[in-house]
């Protein structure tokens, strides 16, 4: 199988800027499906305060 991870991917924290994006996720905006193994819920989508592509381009 694959290696391990680098240790500067295990140390990765979002900033107080990705909090406040991401900050409405859990008040039910969007719809929940299970991962991968079915372990845990995750966001069908990402929903953000402001539109992304208007801010990439």
């Amino acid at each position: 199988g694959d290696n391990a991870a680098a240790m500067r991917y295990t140390e990765v924290r979002m900033t107080k800027l990705a909090h406040e994006l991401l900050a409405d996720l859990h008040k039910e905006t969007v719809d929940w499906v299970p991962n991968y193994d079915g372990t845990e819920m995750i966001p069908a989508v990402m929903p953000t305060r402001i539109p992304n592509l208007l801010v990439n381009g």
